[in-house]
């Protein structure tokens, strides 16, 4: 789970398969005076981090999938590549290298430990290969399952990881591969 957090927030890509919810919970106050002046101030920052909130949102592009689902993500970060019908993939810009990628398919007639073990076949030596399970990514109620991998590539490293649960009759697999060198790792 520890490599799935560290993926998403080097792509900045905000995956929305599920619903989700954020709040802010308000202070211990000491006094009625300091009260007052701190649900002012605690009003003034929910506004201005609601307005920055929507701000960004607005500034996020939407991937929309004919297979129902849908990515948002910042396309000053990332480009979407549309492969077929049924994959899409987001590769980093600037900076970072070309090889920096999460690809995004909807398969069907597997199960999604079949198909992690052919997506990771190629990656080397299965034990080798950490695995997991937990929720999906966005849901609280779909379970998934993840396969992790990390190498030494030259002055770098190369890191796989993949994610794979059932979806909408099918499954969704996410296939991320960051390969880091120098300052970058």
């Amino acid at each position: 789970m520890r490599k799935f957090w560290r993926v998403l927030s080097v792509i900045s890509i905000c995956l929305i398969v599920g619903g989700c919810s954020s709040g802010q919970a308000a202070a211990d106050k000491t006094t009625e005076s300091s009260e007052i002046e701190d649900n002012k101030t605690a009003e003034s920052t929910e506004i201005a981090e609601t307005n920055t909130a929507e701000n960004a949102e607005t500034d996020l592009m939407t991937y929309m999938s004919s297979d129902g689902f849908k990515i948002k993500y910042d396309p000053a970060k990332a480009e979407s590549i549309e492969v077929d019908e049924h994959t899409v993939q987001f590769k980093l810009t600037g900076d970072f290298s070309d090889n920096n990628t999460v690809t995004i398919k909807y398969i069907t007639g597997k199960q999604p430990e079949e198909a992690l073990y052919e997506l990771t076949e190629p990656w080397g030596e299965m034990d080798a290969i950490e695995r997991s399970e937990g929720f999906f990514p966005g849901t609280s109620d779909k379970w998934g399952y993840w396969r992790s991998f990390s190498e030494k590539d030259g002055d770098g490293s190369v890191n796989k990881t993949a994610i794979a649960g059932e979806y909408n009759g099918g499954i969704l697999i996410f296939d991320d591969e960051e390969h880091m060198t120098g300052d970058e790792e």
